[in-house]
């Protein structure tokens, strides 16, 4: 075997930084000024983390729509069909950019969960919620967060509940966690 090689296997495995490797065109790295950290996992045999810096976005914002749209479209033939499809409108409030509140929807009926903004004519319930909360629902799909935000009044459903909760217990393979993180790694603080 070439040392040059085995020296360049050994190096991936030292501690600290990894020299610059590429990943496998993952993730446009030159995509603006705003930057996150996003590590990709290698096979864990490796125990080495490539950090790339990814361009980040305000959540709901057209640019963060169109990044996650382009993410979920990657991962379409490799998720799961969705077990309770719904559709879904979003009025999202104390919105950090624009007019201070937003219209957007979530339809998990065909190939690709679809967000996006305005609101469906075929809903089959509003979600009226804060940025903050519609954020930790929709990016970092947390469960407890749904039911917290609910109880406190955070969320106000017009129409069928069972619904949204049924979308919110929907268990996530490996695909999905890592599309999730993939969507958390584009998304702007």
């Amino acid at each position: 075997m070439d040392s040059d090689a085995t020296d360049a296997n050994r190096a991936d495995r030292r501690p600290g930084p990894p020299p610059p490797r590429t990943c496998a065109g993952w993730i446009d790295c030159s995509r603006g000024a705003s930057q996150s950290r996003l590590f990709h996992r290698l096979p864990k045999w490796e125990h080495v983390y490539l950090e790339h810096h990814v361009a980040t976005h305000p959540f709901l914002s057209d640019e963060w729509i169109a990044a996650a749209r382009e993410i979920r479209a990657e991962f379409a033939e490799r998720l799961p069909a969705t077990p309770f499809p719904v559709m879904a409108n979003l009025v999202v409030e104390e919105v950090p950019f624009g007019e201070g509140s937003l219209q957007a929807h979530i339809d998990t009926t065909g190939e690709v969960e679809d967000i996006d903004l305005g609101h469906i004519d075929a809903a089959e319930l509003v979600a009226t919620i804060d940025y903050a909360t519609a954020k930790a629902l929709i990016v970092d799909a947390d469960p407890a967060v749904a039911l917290q935000a609910f109880m406190q009044g955070k969320v106000k459903i017009e129409g069928d509940v069972t619904k949204l909760m049924a979308l919110q217990a929907s268990p996530l393979d490996e695909s999905a966690i890592e599309m999730a993180e993939r969507i958390q790694a584009i998304t702007a603080d």
